[in-house]
């Protein structure tokens, strides 16, 4: 029963994934919003996924090589949400430096932040589902402290902008 209520909400992201892309790109059309700048993020932002990929794949391989167990489902998932949160996030970063509005530093320095702080708590909860093991629980606390710690900070230099 797990399964097939797993793959049911599996297909329905897909659609909901490709539905919210479709009619994301009819309304950028219909804004003239499909330029070259448009696609340079996109392309960009796709690259550097495959990196932060790569090294989730690293990630992966060093935990196999030192003894946890895992299968194949919660590898593939890990690197499919790695892939797919990093293209989103870096896409959404480009879009704010390139945007022609001038976006304020402290802005990226928060989302950054906020995204180091939320994609290791998503990554340590996988992992630690996936394998069992609770020490994952424990090592989450160091990315997660450190992307709080940049929000924070690029919250005080919004309210304080000219103390920098």
């Amino acid at each position: 029963m797990v399964e097939i209520g797993a793959l049911v909400m599996m297909y329905m992201g897909l659609l909901g994934g490709l539905g919210g892309w479709y009619f994301g790109r009819k309304q950028a059309r219909k804004n003239r919003g499909l330029d070259e700048r448009y696609e340079h993020i996109w392309k960009t932002a796709r690259s550097y996924s495959w990196y932060a990929t790569l090294f989730a794949i690293y990630v992966v391989l060093t935990l196999a090589m030192v003894g946890v167990e895992l299968s194949v489902v919660p590898i593939v998932s890990i690197l499919l949400a790695v892939h797919i949160f990093s293209w989103g996030l870096i896409g959404g970063i480009l879009s704010i430096q390139m945007s022609p509005t001038e976006a304020p530093d402290y802005l990226l320095k928060f989302i950054g932040g906020l995204a180091l702080g939320v994609g290791s708590i998503i990554l340590f909860i996988i992992l630690t589902i996936a394998t069992g093991d609770y020490r994952f629980l424990v090592i989450m606390t160091l990315p997660v402290l450190i992307g709080s710690i940049i929000s924070i900070q690029a919250k005080k230099s919004a309210r304080h902008p000219l103390t920098k």
